[in-house]
């Protein structure tokens, strides 16, 4: 019977919260073929960019069950900047968490997402809960836009509109590499 070994390794790229390389294949007794060399990379990459890590408009809100253990409140026409560094170019899938305790009897609100100060994409957020217990139920917006960027800086800016008078919390964008 072959043994199979997983080796995981964090990389934590500038900007990100986490990013995971893992390597699968058979350990150092190589492949049922022979070969020494049995590991082969499969890379999943995807980079976490907290809002309470950003500039700009909002107030900060601790959370037990966000990402960071805080999130930004965003209240309509405000806007939310975050900055990360890609250490490689590649194309990107953008999701955002969040959590939205909304009133009921108003409509949600509408979150739109640039990068570098084009526009990306944007989703009407769904009601998480009520009472005071949405505040902290996570939903997330996956797959808004894609967008290939090149390695060094850039810029997540999220704006809100709509929505009801409790305005809407940011947790985090995620990219992950296509």
């Amino acid at each position: 019977m072959m043994a199979v070994r997983v080796a995981v390794i964090f990389v934590l790229l500038q900007g990100a919260t986490s990013a995971i390389e893992l390597l699968v294949g058979t350990g150092d007794r190589g492949r049922e073929d022979g070969t020494s060399n049995a590991f082969r990379s499969t890379e999943v990459r995807t980079m976490t960019v907290e809002a309470e890590r950003g500039s700009g408009q909002g107030k900060i809100m601790w959370r037990s069950k966000a990402s960071g253990k805080k999130t930004v409140l965003l209240n309509a026409s405000e806007v939310r900047t975050m900055s990360f560094t890609l250490s490689s170019s590649g194309g990107f899938l953008f999701s955002i968490r969040y959590s939205n305790d909304n009133d009921n009897s108003a409509p949600c609100e509408t979150v739109s997402i640039r990068v570098d100060g084009s526009p990306l994409g944007s989703f009407v957020a769904a009601d998480t809960g009520d009472g005071g217990v949405g505040w902290n139920t996570f939903r997330t917006a996956g797959n808004i836009g894609s967008r290939s960027l090149a390695a060094g800086k850039h810029r997540i800016r999220i704006s809100t509109s709509g929505g009801d008078l409790y305005g809407i919390e940011i947790d985090c964008a995620r990219l992950k590499m296509m």
